[in-house]
C-alpha cells in the first residue's frame, strides 16, 4: 500500500485519482455536502482524536457545536454517501405552553425515532410534527409552514459554485494524499491552458469551502 492508498484508507476517503468515486452534486443533500466537507478538515480531525481533558470549560461536544456547527461529535472516517442521510434530523413539536413549535436534534447514526425504531432515508425527509389539541389548529399550521420551508431548503437550496463540490473534494484529498500541484494538473485536467498556479487557486478555493462550508 502506498502513501495514497494509506491516507485514502485512513480517513475513508476515496484515492484522488479516481473521479468516478466521487459523489455527484445531485446526490447529496446541502447537509451531506456540508459534513464530506467538515470531515475533511484538519482541525476537526485533529480534535475528534484529542483527549477530552483538554477542553475546558464546557466541555468536547459544547466546543464542537460551538466551533464547528454540529449537533453532535461525527467520526470523520464515516463518508456521508456510505451510510444513511447525514446532516441534524430534528423534530418538530408544538408545546403546550406555547404555540410556537420549537426543534430537538436527533441522535448519531444510526438515526433514532422517538420510540427508538431505526429511521429510514425516506422518513428523514419527513417532518413530524405534534399539534396541541388545546389551542386552535388553525394558528398552529400558520406557524408550522415557514419552519417546513426552511426545513425542506435544507435538502433542496444549493450554495454558489456547488457544482465544484465533487472537484473540491478530489482536490482536498489529492493535497492530503501528497499530490503536488503538477502532478494534480497531469491527472485531472487535460487542458493544457490550466497552469500550476491555477490548479493552487483551485486547491485554495477547495480550501476555503472546507473550512467555511458550516458557516
Amino acid at each position: 500500500m502506498n502513501r495514497e492508498e494509506e491516507i485514502s484508507a485512513k480517513w475513508g476517503v476515496p484515492h484522488w485519482r479516481d473521479t468516478s468515486s466521487y459523489p455527484t452534486v445531485d446526490k447529496l443533500t446541502v447537509d451531506e455536502w456540508r459534513w464530506e466537507f467538515l470531515r475533511r478538515n484538519h482541525d476537526y480531525r485533529d480534535l475528534y482524536r484529542a483527549p477530552a481533558d483538554i477542553f475546558r470549560g464546557r466541555g468536547k461536544k459544547e466546543y464542537f457545536r460551538r466551533v464547528f456547527g454540529v449537533a453532535w461529535i461525527k467520526s470523520p472516517y464515516i463518508p456521508a454517501y456510505r451510510r444513511k442521510p447525514m446532516g441534524q434530523l430534528f423534530l418538530y413539536q408544538m408545546s403546550k405552553e406555547n404555540s410556537q413549535p420549537f426543534r430537538t436534534p436527533g441522535p448519531d447514526v444510526p438515526l433514532n425515532w422517538l420510540q427508538g425504531e431505526e429511521v429510514s432515508p425516506q422518513e428523514y425527509y419527513h417532518l413530524d410534527v405534534r399539534l396541541d389539541l388545546y389551542k386552535p389548529i388553525t394558528e398552529q399550521l400558520n406557524a408550522i409552514r415557514p419552519i417546513a420551508a426552511q426545513h425542506r431548503q435544507r435538502f433542496t437550496k444549493r450554495k454558489k459554485h456547488s457544482n465544484q463540490w465533487p472537484r473540491y473534494l478530489q482536490l482536498l484529498d489529492a493535497r492530503d494524499q501528497g499530490a503536488g500541484y503538477g502532478l494534480i494538473r497531469k491527472v485531472l485536467y487535460d487542458d493544457l491552458s490550466v497552469s500550476k498556479p491555477s490548479v493552487r487557486n483551485r486547491v485554495e478555493q477547495a480550501e476555503r469551502v472546507r473550512n467555511n462550508f458550516q458557516r
